[in-house]
């Protein structure tokens, strides 16, 4: 997976409240002092926050092997096949 582009500007502040829900709960927010996070640092969060919750956070899955091609677009790393009907794939990063 690639890293979420955040402008250089943006702040949580920033953002509106549909996102801050989406991604952070207020708990999140306070403890980890989000708001005093420069941009880039704001998007590893955002960046770590997304591959957690892509496959409930684990980081192999396997898939119907006629959806690899979908899963690779989507920034999964195949790892091999099983048989010749299913696939597993990895998040980015995990070795």
């Amino acid at each position: 997976m690639s890293m979420i582009p955040v402008p250089r500007n943006m702040k949580i502040q920033s953002m509106n409240p549909q996102m801050k829900i989406e991604f952070f709960t207020d708990e999140e927010i306070s403890k980890e002092n989000l708001l005093e996070l420069e941009p880039e640092e704001l998007q590893q969060k955002v960046t770590e926050k997304l591959k957690l919750n892509m496959n409930n956070g684990h980081p192999q899955k396997v898939i119907p092997i006629n959806e690899l091609r979908k899963y690779i677009e989507e920034g999964w790393e195949y790892i091999r096949d099983l048989g010749d009907k299913e696939a597993i794939v990895r998040l980015p990063n995990n070795q």
